[in-house]
């Protein structure tokens, strides 16, 4: 495993915890090392180390980051596992700031506890009677059923609260905005 520069991997959890996406804590990655050319195995063992992931999915050496489009799949990819693994990262390294961020109050679950509370006999959301008269077959669908819809669930969550924190910094950056123009007007003192 490549050892990866500890100041860079504080830099990445910080920009996470404000509210950066994953596909631009990648872009700080490359920006990091300027003039060089940043493979995309280099990116993957940053997320690995600085958020505790043990495989990256989403980040391949073919992927194009120069095509936006590439952006919504990887951030969705990644940004579940990231937030999931934070009681692994967010107590790590030195904090600049409080490390409070917009992710802490997200419950979440791994893909294998969702899988899991889907086998759950009888469904905690169907009645004993319901499922006992289900075959095998439709049990395991509504299982698998479930069970995508939890996940699905937990990522419009955490999209939704990510969503909310950029607009809060949209906000603040009209107002700071706001405040500059009306210090350079004209006659204002």
């Amino acid at each position: 495993m490549q050892q990866c520069d500890a100041v860079i991997i504080e830099e990445l959890r910080e920009l996470f915890r404000n509210g950066a996406t994953p596909s631009r804590l990648m872009h700080h990655v490359r920006n990091r090392f300027p003039g060089e050319k940043v493979s995309m195995w280099v990116i993957q063992a940053y997320f690995e180390q600085a958020f505790c992931l043990g495989m990256v999915r989403g980040i391949s050496p073919a992927m194009d980051v120069t095509n936006p489009r590439t952006f919504p799949s990887l951030n969705k990819r990644l940004i579940l596992e990231m937030v999931h693994s934070r009681n692994d990262w967010n107590t790590l390294g030195s904090h600049s700031t409080d490390p409070k961020s917009w992710f802490d109050h997200l419950e979440t679950r791994s893909e294998d506890e969702v899988i899991e509370m889907s086998r759950l006999e009888p469904h905690p959301f169907i009645s004993a009677e319901g499922w006992q008269a289900l075959g095998p077959d439709d049990q395991q669908m509504l299982r698998a059923h479930f069970a995508g819809n939890e996940m699905v669930s937990e990522r419009v969550q955490i999209l939704a609260t990510l969503a909310e924190r950029l607009q809060q910094q949209v906000e603040e950056l009209e107002e700071r905005l706001a405040n500059f123009q009306l210090a350079e007007s004209p006659g204002v003192s």
